[in-house]
């Protein structure tokens, strides 16, 4: 739930309402969760509800901190620049909230921006 409420908050960091990235966001959640159809639509329509409620960003951070490893972090900031880049640019304010996620994650500089390059060089 909690990696799905930041994948969320990241498709609405900017103005614009890309299509390609809501499908990028699915595609994701459904191929790294194995998700259903209708798993992957309610857990998407409880995110919303969840991130809605939420003042900030700060209890679904704890919560993946105590669940994730390394490595899982690694991928879930991958997963995250994915979603940004999906409709072919980064916009500001998505790349300032993913370095504020990749701090609270404790994530380092050089892994966050090793994962921003994989994103970019393969293309959206």
């Amino acid at each position: 739930m909690a990696a799905a409420v930041l994948l969320l908050e990241l498709e609405r960091a900017d103005a614009e309402r890309a299509p390609a990235e809501r499908e990028r966001l699915s595609e994701l959640l459904r191929a790294h969760y194995g998700l259903a159809d209708a798993e992957l639509d309610a857990l998407i329509e409880q995110a919303g509800v969840q991130a809605g409620r939420a003042v900030s960003l700060h209890d679904f951070i704890h919560a993946l901190n105590a669940e994730l490893t390394p490595d899982d972090k690694r991928t879930l900031m991958e997963m995250l620049w994915r979603v940004a880049h999906a409709d072919g640019r980064i916009d500001p304010h998505e790349e300032h909230l993913l370095r504020r996620i990749a701090d609270l994650l404790y994530i380092e500089h050089r892994d966050f921006i090793r994962a921003k390059l994989r994103v970019v060089e393969s293309g959206p």
